[in-house]
């Protein structure tokens, strides 16, 4: 069965809707909004430019140097505590086929100098081990191990040198602190916006345009952002208090 009284209010909130965007507009040269709410909607704009302009000075430094960057032989792919991610210069990962004709595809870590530097010596006391029982079982394998982790020291002291060199040079840390601050910037005024209690109809469009303007941050930044439900629940709420009123 039909829920009439739902729909009549449904219907009621829309129209109230309609009756208060019409009377926003005809008020428009004496408006009646709360001064804050219209002083941080006025700055909005330039939060958000802000914001967008520092996203594309990393993505401009990551163009512009990480195809400096050389790659890795993977013969240097380690998991271990001295290792580091395989990553780009902005810290994302590397997606890499581990293996020659590999169907599967990993973000592997490389090894430091240390990291082979360590196993090197680990290898060759095993293999010195071995070398002492009466068998010598495994003597040889552990240190030709040995001696092809050793081998790796310098070209994995290399690489991570070269990567740290073009980090440093292309100031990408410094753009990434760039866009951390106009997010923040940005969702401390969000938050004021849609926390603020408005008058009117226009009030309601300032919060969809600040909602607006949160949409074009990072995916996972949206995803992650601990307020999105208040700030819908806030959203509702204005539109609801609009409706009431009209």
């Amino acid at each position: 069965m039909i829920n009439t009284t739902a729909n009549l209010s449904r219907r009621n909130i829309l129209m109230g809707i309609a009756a208060a965007s019409t009377a926003a507009t005809a008020t428009h040269s004496a408006p009646t909004e709360v001064p804050a709410l219209v002083e941080l909607a006025d700055a909005l704009p330039a939060l958000a430019k802000a914001h967008t302009d520092a996203c594309e000075s990393v993505e401009w430094i990551l163009a512009e140097w990480q195809p400096q960057v050389p790659d890795p032989d993977l013969d240097l792919i380690r998991y271990s505590e001295s290792s580091r991610r395989y990553t780009k210069i902005d810290g994302h990962g590397i997606e890499v086929a581990p293996y020659p004709n590999a169907d599967i595809k990993v973000f592997p870590s490389i090894g430091t100098a240390e990291t082979f530097q360590n196993s090197a010596e680990r290898s060759f006391a095993e293999a010195e081990r071995k070398a002492r029982t009466p068998s010598k079982r495994g003597a040889k394998h552990m240190f030709d191990w040995a001696e092809k982790e050793r081998a790796l020291i310098e070209p994995a002291r290399d690489y991570w040198a070269e990567f740290d060199r073009i980090v440093e040079a292309s100031g990408i840390e410094g753009a990434k602190d760039r866009v951390s601050e106009t997010r923040d910037a940005l969702h401390a005024a969000v938050s004021a916006i849609m926390a603020t209690e408005e008058r009117s109809m226009a009030g309601v469009v300032i919060k969809a345009e600040a909602l607006h303007a949160w949409s074009c941050v990072e995916y996972f930044h949206k995803a992650l952002n601990p307020d999105a439900c208040k700030w819908s629940d806030q959203m509702a709420a204005a539109i609801m208090r609009q409706a009431s009123i009209s």
